[in-house]
């Protein structure tokens, strides 16, 4: 009875970190202790979205206020060997509407893996049907050992076998990639600079400060952002008082958002 509830409480740990690892999977760090690995799979074409807007329908000549909008064809994905690009438009996935990103998300993971299904798109106001085949991606982790997450002022722990994470970084709940040319070009980016935000959580600090996919970072508090490790340090290294502003590019136009600060979001993770 006893190994039945340990193996339970472990299995619980397991599954609330592969919990977080969903929601941010860029701020993960691996301790140098011994550690574990965690498989997760699921679903997926390759492809980052976002959904239309008011102001997407005369820009993409669109006649409603629905379908996906592809910022970003994954490399070694189901969409690389297609012809999709930036700049295309998913209205319907196996002839149902797609409504927006998260609806596109649910039909892709209720699809079988090695089905072929058929997406209408359209590029410049023509339409026509892509042949995708829906494949499996497997994510895999490597985690501390369960010593390592014992609760912080937890009387028994041996402070020198725990892993203390940064408590001080500020979690956005985005995923982040550096720029290509190609993608600098398709974004109106000018300079050789910038961060792609290829996902916004739901509920995320990132999306209640109004950042939404598809935004360029391209400097915080006026200095310019080149790579993906400079948003770390400033998210990790401000000081809890100090404002982030963030210059980004959106449908070719640069505008600020301020970061709103940790304790003006009660649902961050």
């Amino acid at each position: 009875m006893i190994k039945m509830v340990s193996m339970l409480s472990i299995l619980a740990i397991i599954a609330s970190i592969c919990s977080a690892l969903e929601q941010e999977r860029y701020w993960i760090e691996t301790p140098d202790t011994e550690n574990n690995i965690v498989f997760m799979e699921d679903r997926w074409i390759g492809i980052a979205g976002r959904d239309v807007e008011d102001k997407d329908l005369q820009d993409y000549q669109l006649k409603e206020l629905s379908g996906v909008i592809v910022v970003q064809v994954k490399k070694n994905s189901p969409a690389s060997k297609t012809d999709l690009q930036p700049g295309d438009v998913i209205l319907k996935y196996e002839q149902q509407v797609v409504m927006s990103i998260k609806a596109l998300r649910r039909m892709v993971e209720e699809t079988p893996v090695g089905r072929k299904v058929i997406l209408l798109v359209t590029r410049e106001g023509k339409t026509r049907d892509v042949e995708i085949v829906v494949a499996k991606k497997k994510w895999e982790f490597e985690i501390p050992a369960m010593r390592s997450w014992v609760p912080k002022g937890w009387k028994e722990k041996p402070e020198e076998n725990i892993y203390q994470d940064k408590e001080n970084c500020l979690v956005l709940g985005i995923e982040i990639e550096d720029m290509t040319s190609q993608l600098r070009a398709f974004f109106g980016v000018q300079e050789d600079t910038g961060i792609l935000i290829t996902t916004v959580r739901e509920g995320s600090l990132a999306e209640k400060s109004g950042f939404k996919t598809g935004d360029v970072v391209t400097k915080i508090n006026d200095e310019k952002i080149d790579d993906l490790s400079q948003i770390k340090n400033f998210l990790c290294e401000k000081d809890s008082k100090e404002k982030l502003v963030f210059q980004v590019i959106r449908n070719k136009k640069e505008l600020k958002i301020l970061l709103l600060q940790k304790e003006d979001n009660p649902n961050k993770f």
